[in-house]
């Protein structure tokens, strides 16, 4: 593919230019063949680096070759180390993508937990002063009976839905060796792991590391299905908060009705 070609043709062409140099150095030696001729000097490796680096004037000045001889290399090597560039370049935007993404999706997670755990508490204390107080009046004041229970009810729908928002899902927690070899797993979450032994969990995992197609996939899933669970919690979170809203402006309607016609 072409992408294969862009991530491993440069270092390719460096092994062919390791062959290359050694199989001159042999010819010079017993024949007394031009260096050349097999020579291109269009890439060359730094060792303290580990990486291609384009020295061509270099090379070429060690094996007594012009820029002039041999235009085309020159250009070809400036060619892959641009390409090899471009490559690296490309995959660290990536992985910034995915690093954003996840920590978007981690605060948006924590917000979503920290307005459930509001209203709970709200609608908790609103239900606490009712049956503390009012409960025991209606006896007395039986107009008060009909905003009450309106209010109970927004206050339990409420906090009901809200609970719903940030209660945990249940997974099975295991996966096999075929969902692996078919990359239909996603190794990131661990709702699809807690239930598997360490051997089998470190199998997966370097053999999705040594894949960077699965990698990736596995990434995007783990996005995805985030994002599916984000949407869920927000929508009923809305839920909650329209209930309430609306709830507690119908309840003080009732009350004040109560006060002043039914009374």
């Amino acid at each position: 593919t072409d992408y294969c070609q862009s991530l491993l043709g440069p270092q390719k062409e460096i092994n062919l230019q390791s062959v290359k140099k050694k199989l001159a150095k042999k010819l010079v030696e017993h024949k007394g063949a031009k260096v050349k001729e097999y020579v291109r000097p269009s890439l060359d490796l730094d060792p303290a680096k580990n990486r291609i680096v384009d020295n061509p004037q270099a090379k070429a000045s060690r094996l007594g070759i012009s820029k002039n001889e041999n235009p085309h290399w020159w250009q070809q090597g400036k060619n892959l180390v641009g390409k090899k560039e471009e490559v690296k370049k490309s995959e660290k935007s990536i992985e910034t993508m995915f690093r954003i993404a996840s920590a978007n999706h981690q605060r948006l997670s924590g917000m979503a937990d920290n307005k459930a755990h509001i209203m709970i508490s709200v609608n908790g204390l609103i239900l606490t002063g009712l049956i503390s107080f009012l409960v025991k009046k209606i006896e007395e004041a039986r107009y008060l009976a009909i905003p009450t229970i309106i209010l109970l009810t927004v206050c339990v729908v409420t906090i009901t839905f809200s609970v719903l928002a940030t209660r945990p899902g249940i997974t099975r927690g295991t996966f096999s060796r075929e969902q692996v070899l078919s990359k239909s797993i996603n190794l990131l979450f661990f709702g699809n792991f807690h239930h598997m032994g360490y051997n089998d969990y470190d199998w997966a995992m370097k053999r999705m590391m040594n894949d960077k197609e699965f990698l990736y996939e596995s990434l995007i899933n783990d996005m995805y299905w985030h994002g599916v669970v984000l949407g869920r919690k927000y929508r009923l979170l809305r839920i909650s908060y329209s209930v309430f809203m609306y709830g507690i402006a119908v309840a003080i309607v009732s009350y004040i009705i109560s006060f002043t016609l039914i009374k």
